[in-house]
């Protein structure tokens, strides 16, 4: 109920953003640590690893060499959650100084927008 009256909503945006970056950095680490799996297969395939390591009582056939994936840009991702993270922290400001002052500021913006004075 106090959320649907407020003037302005307490929400707290500093951790989404914490959590949204940390998942980026993850999924870059993700990536670089497949690309680096594959191209390392790879090159065992070509060394001929798999050969050499093969029981010839037992039959087996080697992996299949796999495309290398291309290197991702992450620049648009990386420019969007600096700008949730700028949006967030000027939020928090924002909330703060309504805060400190028991939302009178907040009261009387709102107030002059239904009056019009």
């Amino acid at each position: 109920m106090r959320m649907a009256d407020a003037d302005l909503l307490p929400l707290e945006f500093n951790n989404f953003s914490d959590t949204v970056q940390s998942y980026v950095k993850e999924l870059k680490t993700l990536a670089q640590k497949s690309r680096d799996e594959i191209v390392e297969r790879n090159h065992e395939l070509e060394e001929g690893v798999f050969v050499a390591m093969t029981d010839p009582r037992v039959k087996s056939v080697p992996p299949p060499k796999e495309t290398v994936p291309p290197f991702l840009n992450f620049a648009p991702l990386d420019n969007a959650t600096d700008a949730l993270a700028h949006a967030s922290a000027e939020y928090h400001k924002v909330l703060e100084r309504a805060a400190a002052n028991g939302g009178a500021a907040i009261g009387k913006r709102h107030w002059q927008k239904l009056t019009g004075h």
